[in-house]
């Protein structure tokens, strides 16, 4: 009994000694816990293959310490005072090794990470840390953070700077390319651009055939669909002013579409759109335009940037500043249509291969074509969705997968699909196949 009292005592005189005497050792002694509490993070991180294990594990060791100050204190006097803690539980052992007992971490790593792991203290820790990875990867100014490996593009993109840029933004829930944009990837690339594509997920064999054509493969974190893919490499071009001072032109391209006519079309439409933009003047210029929304702007399946644009202050400000968060209005909204009206307060001019104006002048059948949709004023023009084969008649070298797949039905209209076929040449002989596999795709069950 006596023996028991005399313990206490010790303990208590201890505790006073250490914690209510001189301010300095107080200090120094919080310090070394939370020098302890490091060391312990990071000898558990070593054994766990989670993303940020050192940042979980740190902050649940935390949790565990500020939850029971009373526990870990009784055990770091308890080791003060020669009790043997390997015995211990487990759980115990954890927080024998959380209040400071150095021969219960590193030795016996994997079995204190599994008894953290199972705590509410690790389970909120990660929570936490998955709340601030995804807040950070949506930080508009975080377009490195959404991007794998930037500077291995970066270091790729240098190895051609005079090349004229071809950035391609895909989306496939298999991570397949269609065949016929792999033929234009692979005949713009054969014409000397330097092209990129740009996808959250590729197909090994799909991955594989890009660079044994030495195409430039950007992965990204799905966020901001296409027009979000254009502002961060918009973005980490801008970043070094060498990457695009000497080249001529920047295309940018996504995947909403299908080629007809076959890549050597593509290529050639494609020319005629880098003859029309003179080097000195900034210039943008798409496929086709239009005022839907009451707003006048290129459509952004594909558009051109001269050099001069590139390097203007107004083309990457609007970059920058584009926000990626809201739905695919809101994002056409702040995005294709803002592009185009922010160039245009700056005095850029814009040009489309295949203009409202023109087509209404110049090709008889677009206004019947049209009225098949009952759009009768040009506000309610879409080029790409209502007059698409009128398009493609005059050379237009790509169709909108809309059309094919989820155009909203129309009273005595046909089925897109049924009236491709007499828009198909010899050169579109992969286009059948696309079609099945992208059914496959968008409409796979997970």
């Amino acid at each position: 009994m006596e023996s028991a009292k005399s313990s206490a005592k010790e303990f208590t005189n201890a505790l006073q000694e250490r914690y209510c005497g001189d301010p300095y050792r107080h200090a120094m002694a919080a310090l070394d816990r939370a020098l302890h509490l490091r060391q312990l993070s990071l000898a558990l991180s070593s054994q766990a293959v989670e993303p940020g294990a050192s940042r979980v594990s740190f902050a649940a060791l935390r949790r565990l310490q500020s939850s029971r100050p009373l526990l870990a204190k009784g055990l770091r006097m308890g080791k003060r005072l020669g009790l043997d803690l390997s015995r211990l539980h487990p759980k115990l052992k954890l927080w024998a090794a959380v209040a400071g007992d150095q021969t219960t971490s590193d030795p016996q790593a994997n079995q204190l990470l599994t008894a953290l792991q199972a705590t509410d203290a690790w389970q909120q820790a990660a929570k936490a840390y998955g709340q601030q990875q995804e807040q950070q990867i949506q930080a508009l100014w975080n377009h490195r953070g959404r991007l794998e490996a930037p500077d291995r593009l970066i270091q790729e993109l240098r190895l051609q700077p005079s090349a004229p840029l071809f950035f391609w933004h895909h989306y496939d829930s298999r991570g397949l390319i269609p065949r016929s944009w792999m033929a234009v990837l692979l005949e713009v690339q054969g014409q000397g651009w330097q092209v990129v594509v740009s996808s959250s997920r590729l197909a090994p064999s799909v991955l594989k055939q890009l660079r044994r054509h030495n195409i430039a493969v950007q992965l990204r974190t799905n966020i901001g669909l296409c027009l979000g893919a254009y502002r961060d490499f918009c973005c980490l071009l801008s970043e070094g002013e060498d990457v695009v001072a000497t080249r001529p032109h920047l295309a940018l391209a996504n995947d909403s579409t299908l080629p007809v006519g076959g890549a050597q079309q593509f290529v050639e439409v494609l020319a005629e759109m880098t003859s029309r933009q003179r080097s000195t003047v900034p210039q943008l210029n798409g496929i086709t335009d239009s005022i839907e929304r009451d707003t006048y702007h290129l459509q952004s399946y594909l558009l051109l940037a001269n050099s001069a644009l590139t390097r203007h202050t107004c083309w990457q400000q609007f970059w920058r500043l584009f926000d990626l968060a809201g739905s695919k209005d809101d994002l056409i909204n702040t995005g294709e249509l803002g592009l185009s009206q922010a160039l245009l307060g700056a005095g850029v001019r814009l040009e489309a291969q295949h203009s409202v104006v023109g087509m209404l002048l110049e090709d008889s059948s677009t206004n019947s074509e049209l009225a098949r949709f009952e759009v009768r004023e040009p506000r309610g023009i879409n080029l790409s969705l209502y007059a698409w084969q009128s398009l493609l008649k005059s050379g237009c070298p790509l169709i909108k997968k809309q059309v094919l797949f989820n155009l909203r039905p129309y009273p005595n209209v046909p089925i897109p699909l049924c009236e491709l076929k007499k828009h198909l040449k010899k050169e579109d002989c992969d286009i059948k196949h696309d079609l099945e596999e992208l059914i496959r795709s968008r409409y796979l069950r997970h």
